[in-house]
């Protein structure tokens, strides 16, 4: 995925109500365990929802 692609997708994201089952924005996340698992349930919600993703976006 190049820049600009991932920027469109980010900014789509971010113009969302807010998070979803599939969609979860986090701030200085380092936890390996809780990512994993973040990971995982994310992609169960998008599989639930017919979404081809789900979504961790990790910043602030």
């Amino acid at each position: 995925m190049n820049d600009n692609t991932l920027n469109r997708l980010l900014r789509e994201l971010l113009g969302l109500s807010g998070e979803m089952e599939w969609l979860e924005f986090k701030c200085n996340y380092a936890n390996p365990a809780e990512i994993g698992e973040y990971l995982s349930a994310i992609a169960n919600a998008a599989a639930l929802h017919r979404k081809e993703r789900g979504y961790l976006a990790v910043g602030c």
